[in-house]
């Protein structure tokens, strides 16, 4: 748990979109999946998903990456393992991700 408050901190200090940026929340229709992007002019953006419940859910996230690129950057999981196919990512349950956006 130390370990992923140091790398949540120093992701969020090392990053202008993450620390002083916009938000745009997301709506994954899904009730227990909170989803936003945070964005800063000149720097990457990020997608921030919370899974909040127990069950493991598939996000359709085209609409969200907008064209960009993405990759993770980081989980609560401790091995993820995760690959974004053609927009759609899964989530586990009690999970968070931080995806980079270019």
């Amino acid at each position: 748990m130390l370990s992923l408050y140091r790398q949540l901190t120093a992701l969020r200090r090392a990053e202008p979109a993450l620390n002083r940026g916009g938000i745009e929340l997301i709506d994954t229709g899904i009730a227990n999946v909170l989803a936003y992007r945070r964005t800063w002019a000149g720097s990457d953006g990020f997608l921030v998903v919370l899974n909040l419940g127990e069950e493991m859910h598939e996000l359709n996230l085209r609409q969200a990456l907008g064209g960009q690129t993405a990759k993770l950057a980081l989980s609560t999981d401790l091995a993820p393992s995760r690959a974004m196919e053609e927009g759609v990512l899964a989530i586990n349950g009690n999970e968070g991700l931080i995806i980079r956006l270019r």
